[in-house]
């Protein structure tokens, strides 16, 4: 299941797909380290960063799906390199301020859940997709495990409360523009 969600003339988008072997990275909750969540918009939750040879595989794994729905949507951009990643391991009533991760074509974001909610909104990531008009339009997505969001890193993002703790890796890319063929040559 591959979803593509956008706005503002395809320049905000999410990506809703699954990464199927999600189980395969569930060790790198186990990863002791500094509490950065006191510094983020993460709230009753811990957060803590990796290095970018800890995402490695993940890494590859996750531009390997998202360049492939992009591609498959003829969008000029792909996932480049790994700029870092982090994980959220949220407590109950846990949840997220809503934040980006950076200029317009910049970033590609990514949100890895590894806990599902049997509920609707709790834990939900939500999302906000300007229009041309002044309208905004909100999406939820109700995590469940292998859940792989893809946005442009402007995207406006946070988490709603959770009832239950929840696990999610995030990652950031380089935002790749690739060169488009002039179809009047």
């Amino acid at each position: 299941m591959t979803k593509i969600h956008h706005s503002l003339y395809y320049q905000k988008w999410v990506v809703e797909t699954e990464l199927p072997n999600y189980k395969d990275y569930s060790t790198l909750f186990d990863k002791k380290g500094l509490d950065e969540s006191k510094e983020t918009c993460t709230h009753n939750g811990v957060q803590i960063n990796f290095t970018k040879d800890e995402l490695n595989l993940l890494s590859k794994d996750i531009q390997v799906i998202g360049n492939k729905a992009l591609e498959k949507e003829n969008a000029p951009i792909r996932l480049g390199d790994l700029l870092g990643g982090w994980m959220v391991r949220y407590g109950s009533n846990g949840w997220q301020e809503l934040h980006d991760h950076g200029d317009p074509f910049d970033v590609i974001t990514c949100v890895l859940n590894f806990s599902k909610s049997n509920y609707p909104k709790n834990g939900s990531t939500i999302v906000v997709l300007p229009e041309p008009d002044g309208n905004l339009i909100m999406k939820d997505f109700l995590p469940y495990p292998g859940k792989l969001l893809i946005m442009e890193g402007s995207v406006v993002h946070g988490a709603y409360p959770t009832t239950t703790p929840r696990d999610i890796l995030v990652l950031d890319f380089k935002q790749e523009i690739q060169k488009l063929d002039d179809p009047n040559n």
